[in-house]
Protein backbone atom coordinates (compact mmCIF):
# COMPACT_ATOMS: atom_id res chain seq x y z
CA UNK A 1 0.00 0.00 0.00
CA UNK A 2 2.71 2.29 0.82
CA UNK A 3 4.16 2.04 -2.44
CA UNK A 4 1.10 2.94 -4.27
CA UNK A 5 1.01 6.39 -2.03
CA UNK A 6 4.68 6.60 -2.80
CA UNK A 7 4.24 6.24 -7.03
CA UNK A 8 0.45 8.51 -6.51
CA UNK A 9 2.99 11.03 -4.63
CA UNK A 10 5.72 10.84 -7.38
CA UNK A 11 3.12 10.90 -10.27
CA UNK A 12 1.16 14.22 -8.75
CA UNK A 13 5.00 16.02 -8.15
CA UNK A 14 5.69 15.84 -11.45
CA UNK A 15 2.77 17.67 -12.22
CA UNK A 16 2.82 20.36 -9.43
CA UNK A 17 6.75 20.84 -10.05
CA UNK A 18 8.23 20.39 -13.55
CA UNK A 19 11.97 20.49 -12.56
CA UNK A 20 11.06 18.06 -10.28
CA UNK A 21 10.15 15.78 -13.19
CA UNK A 22 13.12 16.63 -15.63
CA UNK A 23 15.50 15.39 -12.43
CA UNK A 24 13.48 12.14 -12.08
CA UNK A 25 13.98 12.30 -16.12
CA UNK A 26 17.73 12.76 -15.46
CA UNK A 27 18.43 10.64 -12.85
CA UNK A 28 16.68 7.49 -15.23
CA UNK A 29 18.88 8.25 -18.09
CA UNK A 30 22.09 7.97 -15.67
CA UNK A 31 20.32 4.66 -14.69
CA UNK A 32 20.22 3.80 -18.09
CA UNK A 33 23.89 3.51 -19.00
CA UNK A 34 24.85 1.55 -22.09
CA UNK A 35 21.87 1.72 -23.71
CA UNK A 36 21.89 4.35 -26.41
CA UNK A 37 18.55 4.10 -28.15
CA UNK A 38 17.21 4.25 -24.55
CA UNK A 39 18.82 7.28 -24.15
CA UNK A 40 17.55 9.14 -26.81
CA UNK A 41 14.50 7.98 -26.40
CA UNK A 42 14.21 9.91 -22.69
CA UNK A 43 16.26 12.89 -24.33
CA UNK A 44 13.53 13.03 -27.15
CA UNK A 45 10.54 12.94 -24.27
CA UNK A 46 12.39 15.23 -21.90
CA UNK A 47 12.83 17.80 -25.01
CA UNK A 48 9.72 17.67 -27.46
CA UNK A 49 7.10 18.67 -24.60
CA UNK A 50 9.00 21.80 -24.54
CA UNK A 51 8.78 23.20 -27.56
CA UNK A 52 6.00 25.77 -27.50
CA UNK A 53 4.70 26.65 -31.01
CA UNK A 54 3.35 30.71 -31.65
CA UNK A 55 2.64 30.50 -35.31
CA UNK A 56 -1.03 31.22 -35.27
CA UNK A 57 -2.15 28.16 -37.70
CA UNK A 58 -0.15 25.72 -35.28
CA UNK A 59 -1.93 26.52 -32.39
CA UNK A 60 -5.64 27.30 -34.11
CA UNK A 61 -5.20 24.01 -35.63
CA UNK A 62 -4.29 22.56 -32.24
CA UNK A 63 -7.61 24.50 -30.91
CA UNK A 64 -9.44 22.75 -34.17
CA UNK A 65 -8.50 19.00 -33.09
CA UNK A 66 -10.19 19.88 -29.36
CA UNK A 67 -13.63 20.75 -31.52
CA UNK A 68 -13.43 24.35 -31.50
CA UNK A 69 -14.18 25.91 -35.02
CA UNK A 70 -12.74 29.49 -36.31
CA UNK A 71 -15.12 31.78 -36.85
CA UNK A 72 -13.12 34.84 -37.87
CA UNK A 73 -9.34 36.01 -37.55
CA UNK A 74 -8.59 39.89 -37.04
CA UNK A 75 -5.20 41.47 -37.74
CA UNK A 76 -1.71 39.91 -39.52
CA UNK A 77 -1.08 36.12 -39.24
CA UNK A 78 2.66 36.10 -38.65
CA UNK A 79 4.40 34.60 -35.60
CA UNK A 80 3.75 36.05 -32.74
CA UNK A 81 6.15 36.27 -29.22
CA UNK A 82 3.49 35.00 -27.15
CA UNK A 83 -0.14 34.04 -27.27
CA UNK A 84 -3.05 33.98 -24.39
CA UNK A 85 -6.54 33.20 -24.08
CA UNK A 86 -9.57 35.04 -23.38
CA UNK A 87 -13.00 33.27 -22.34
CA UNK A 88 -15.47 33.48 -19.81
CA UNK A 89 -18.58 30.84 -18.99
CA UNK A 90 -21.28 33.28 -17.40
CA UNK A 91 -20.32 35.86 -19.85
CA UNK A 92 -23.03 36.83 -22.64
CA UNK A 93 -20.64 38.15 -24.88
CA UNK A 94 -16.76 38.09 -25.28
CA UNK A 95 -14.92 40.82 -26.63
CA UNK A 96 -12.22 40.45 -29.21
CA UNK A 97 -9.47 43.04 -29.04
CA UNK A 98 -6.46 43.35 -31.70
CA UNK A 99 -4.29 45.77 -32.80
CA UNK A 100 -3.83 47.05 -36.43
CA UNK A 101 -1.20 49.55 -37.29
CA UNK A 102 -1.30 50.94 -33.63
CA UNK A 103 -4.74 51.49 -33.59
CA UNK A 104 -7.09 49.52 -31.59
CA UNK A 105 -9.87 47.80 -32.71
CA UNK A 106 -12.94 45.59 -31.14
CA UNK A 107 -15.59 43.29 -31.77
CA UNK A 108 -18.28 41.84 -29.30
CA UNK A 109 -19.36 38.04 -29.81
CA UNK A 110 -22.70 37.10 -28.09
CA UNK A 111 -22.65 33.51 -26.45
CA UNK A 112 -26.36 32.69 -26.97
CA UNK A 113 -25.56 29.21 -28.83
CA UNK A 114 -22.07 28.86 -28.71
CA UNK A 115 -18.85 29.48 -25.90
CA UNK A 116 -16.61 31.99 -27.75
CA UNK A 117 -12.90 31.75 -27.13
CA UNK A 118 -10.26 34.53 -28.02
CA UNK A 119 -7.06 32.95 -28.79
CA UNK A 120 -4.68 37.01 -28.68
CA UNK A 121 -1.33 36.56 -30.27
CA UNK A 122 0.95 39.29 -29.27
CA UNK A 123 4.00 40.89 -31.70
CA UNK A 124 6.59 42.65 -30.67
CA UNK A 125 6.16 45.68 -31.93
CA UNK A 126 2.60 46.24 -29.81
CA UNK A 127 0.64 44.80 -32.40
CA UNK A 128 -2.02 42.08 -31.42
CA UNK A 129 -4.21 39.53 -33.58
CA UNK A 130 -7.70 37.50 -32.23
CA UNK A 131 -8.82 34.05 -33.58
CA UNK A 132 -11.98 33.76 -32.10
CA UNK A 133 -13.13 30.18 -31.83
CA UNK A 134 -16.28 28.73 -31.12
CA UNK A 135 -17.62 26.00 -29.84
CA UNK A 136 -21.42 24.30 -29.53
CA UNK A 137 -22.52 24.53 -25.48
Amino acid sequence: MDTNRQRLANFTSIFLKPSLAMTLILEKMKRASGSFLTLLLLTCLLILPLGCSTDPNDIISQWKEDGWKLVNFHGQKKTAERWSKLSSEKAKGVEAAWVENGTRKTKIYSQNQDWITVLIFHYGNGEKAAAVMKKRK
